[in-house]
This record gives C-alpha cells, sequence and structure tokens, in this order.
C-alpha cells in the first residue's frame, strides 16, 4: 500500500447495472468502468460506490414492490477496482435475503468489503474499515424509511440499518474509537430534486456532532446540494455514477412478472466524485477534502470527468439555497427528536414520506408539462381498466 500521502479514498454515488442485453465487453475489449475516474484521482485511490442492486439470477422480486431490479452474476467484472460496495439501500433486498447472500459472497471472493446490511440491527450498524495509506478509515450505512419501509433490519431480522437519531448516534459510536476518520453513507432524500429535505438536514448535522468526519448521501438519482458543517464535509446527494437498467421487475397479483421501462434524463446521468485523504493531525477535522469532480455517463456508460458548468443544473445556486436555509432556519436544525413521516397504506404495506419533502419549492410544471402528465394518467388508467390490472403498493422505490 502507498503511504498517506499519496492515497485518496472517492466516494461516488449510485452504481446499477440492470438490464440482460449490456455487456461490458465492446469489439472484443473489456471496458473498465473507472477507467475514466482513475484518470482524475490517480490509480492507487480506493473507491466506494453504493451497489443499488442485488447480484443474482433470482427471476422473481418482491411482490407488490414498484421497482425490483437486480444485476446479473456474468457482470460481476464492472465491479473489478472497487474497495467497499455500500449495500445500505432500497434496492439489495428486492430478490429477498437469498440473493444479498449471494451478492456478499460475490464481492467477498473479489475482496470488495460491504457495509450497511446485517442478519440483525446490531449487525446492520457495524463499520467497515479501509486501510488508507497507513490511516483507518471507517465507514458506516444507514437507509431512510422513506425509500422503501420494507427491507429495514430490526433487532431479530435481518435487513439495511435504518437511519433515524438513534440509530445513527450507535452507528457512529460504534466505530468512532477504532479508526483514525468516520464517514457516513446515507441513502435517504427526495427523488428527481436538487434540494436535501429538512430532515437530512437535522441527521447530517446530527452525524457529524456524534463525531463523523464526512456524511455522504444519494439515492435521489441527481445531484444534491452539499455544504461544510463545522469544518466537516456533507454531500446530500452524489447522483447517478452509473445506473443501467432497461426495465425494472414489478408482480402483479396473480403472480405475473410485469416489466416497467425506465428512462434516464439529462440530470439522471450525473453525479460528483469526491476524494478525500486521511490526515488526523488536521484542524479542521481528519478527513480533507481533496476534490469534487463532476461526471457524466453517456450510452458507453462509462463515466467520464465534465466541468461544472456542464451539468444540467446550478449547483452554484443550489449550495446558495441552502445556507440561505440553514441561515433562516438556525435553531430548527438542532432538533435531535426523531423524523416523522407522512405513512399510508397502499395494498397491505406501509410507505413513508418526509413531512416537508425539500428546503426549496418544486418547480411548477408548465402548461404544456401538466398538460402532458394529464394525458400520461389517463392512458395509464385505461390500461389499468383494460388489462384488470391491480396496482403495485409500497414504496415509490
Amino acid at each position: 500500500m502507498n503511504n498517506n500521502t499519496s492515497t485518496k479514498v472517492v466516494f461516488v454515488g449510485d452504481l446499477c447495472v440492470s438490464s440482460d442485453k449490456f455487456s461490458f465487453v465492446k469489439n472484443g475489449n473489456q471496458i473498465v468502468l473507472w477507467n475514466e475516474l482513475r484518470k482524475v484521482f490517480s490509480d492507487n485511490a480506493l473507491l466506494v460506490a453504493n451497489l443499488e442492486n442485488p447480484i443474482t439470477n433470482k427471476k422473481a422480486g418482491r411482490p407488490y414492490k414498484w421497482a425490483n431490479l437486480k444485476m446479473s452474476p456474468k457482470l460481476h467484472t464492472i465491479l473489478d477496482g472497487l474497495s467497499l460496495a455500500v449495500i445500505g439501500n432500497n434496492h439489495i433486498t428486492d430478490f429477498g435475503p437469498q440473493a444479498v447472500r449471494e451478492t456478499q459472497e460475490l464481492l467477498e471472493s473479489k475482496n470488495i468489503s460491504y457495509v450497511g446490511y446485517g442478519e440483525s440491527l446490531n449487525d446492520a450498524l457495524k463499520p467497515v474499515f479501509l486501510n488508507v495509506g497507513d490511516k483507518k478509515l471507517g465507514v458506516v450505512s444507514l437507509c431512510c424509511p422513506t425509500t422503501n419501509g420494507e427491507n429495514l433490519a430490526t433487532h431479530l431480522t435481518p435487513g439495511v440499518a435504518p437511519l433515524g437519531m438513534v440509530t445513527l448516534k450507535k452507528a457512529v459510536e460504534n466505530a468512532r474509537g477504532l479508526c483514525d476518520a468516520l464517514a457516513v453513507y446515507l441513502h435517504w432524500g427526495c427523488e428527481f430534486v436538487n434540494d436535501p429535505a429538512p430532515d437530512q438536514l437535522r441527521l447530517a448535522r446530527y452525524a457529524i456532532d456524534c463525531g463523523a468526519d464526512a456524511v455522504i448521501g444519494c439515492h435521489s438519482h441527481t445531484i444534491q446540494s452539499y455544504e461544510n458543517y463545522k469544518g466537516r464535509w456533507i454531500f446530500y446527494g452524489l447522483g447517478n455514477f452509473l445506473f443501467k437498467a432497461d426495465h425494472a421487475q414489478a408482480i402483479r397479483e396473480n403472480g405475473e412478472i410485469e416489466h416497467i421501462p425506465l428512462r434516464l434524463t439529462p440530470p439522471n446521468r450525473e453525479s460528483l466524485a469526491v476524494s478525500f485523504r486521511v490526515v488526523p493531525e488536521r484542524d479542521g477535522g481528519p478527513l480533507m477534502l481533496d476534490s469534487i469532480q463532476p461526471m457524466h455517463f453517456g450510452d458507453d456508460l462509462v463515466p467520464k470527468a465534465i466541468e461544472i458548468t456542464d451539468l444540467s443544473f446550478d449547483i452554484v445556486t443550489a449550495n446558495a439555497r441552502l445556507r440561505a436555509y440553514v441561515t433562516k432556519n438556525d435553531a430548527a436544525l438542532n432538533d435531535r427528536s426523531e423524523p416523522v413521516f407522512r405513512t399510508q397504506l397502499r395494498n397491505g404495506i406501509l410507505a413513508h414520506w418526509y413531512s416537508v419533502e425539500t428546503i426549496a419549492p418544486r418547480p411548477k410544471p408548465s402548461f404544456r408539462r401538466l398538460i402532458g402528465k394529464i394525458g400520461r394518467g389517463l392512458k395509464r388508467i385505461l390500461k389499468s381498466m383494460a388489462t384488470d390490472d391491480i396496482a403495485m403498493a409500497g414504496p415509490r422505490n
């Protein structure tokens, strides 16, 4: 291992390749997913990504869940070069606990660490450690109930570590004394927006107050704003590092498998890759931010570095909105009570939503977009009536 002065750890966002048709071999050559990233961050950088799907050949996913995602074991080589797979997310259990075990076994065979899932709550909250040069970085992973209320670990049952004030504190305290620096990787937030929810701000600050040195977030499938709090960095959403899914699988009441087409918009192809160095003696905290690199993947599905001005939205303006919100609501962000969610039973499954979904109002749709949305809704209703379909229940993902 190289010494600490030259070793970085790079965090990227969602990684999902859920496509039976895709091959990472073109013109007889194996495509290496991380090649362009390593041109920016060096060959010896440690890579951490959120693995947004189990790796399994199992055919049927979770009943009544709107979107089940999986990756074929045949595509396992795309993970080569990854140091840590974060699996504390809303899709890792889509094909059941056996598929998670298959995923863990495959990762172990490739010497890739993983974090965020366990056979019980205590197990799911356990940290994993990476040797960054001659220093040790701890990573813990938790998942917000708003992303999927079905796959949360309990004291007696397996699942992902549920995100809350008490569980967050426990996860940080479990790891804090065993490493030189600690990063908390959280699956949370509202999809397809660039602004975090107020509860995200409260939880992120609490993580740092409990002893975390950085907070890394994902789930929204878009980049979200970021900030520095007490000398520690909070990235609310890194976006999709690579998300290739032609369709999601849903299962109807009669057991029939339905494939739902998924399409990517330009914001869904963008992400941030953030690199840190572990410097324990540093006054501003032991995780020193090295760089923030915007990334984009095209049809060749290899994420490449881009300029900040090439992003589909203005991240500078989004960060300014975040600063303005923090200034105005500083006292409320010190509230340490557990998040209170809006909930609804949908076909017998409890779904959760944030009480307030973002710190900024969602943009109002144009008249043309509104008419299009109404038209698409009518088509779905007519199709449902014609096929006697039953709407999928459960969380939105």
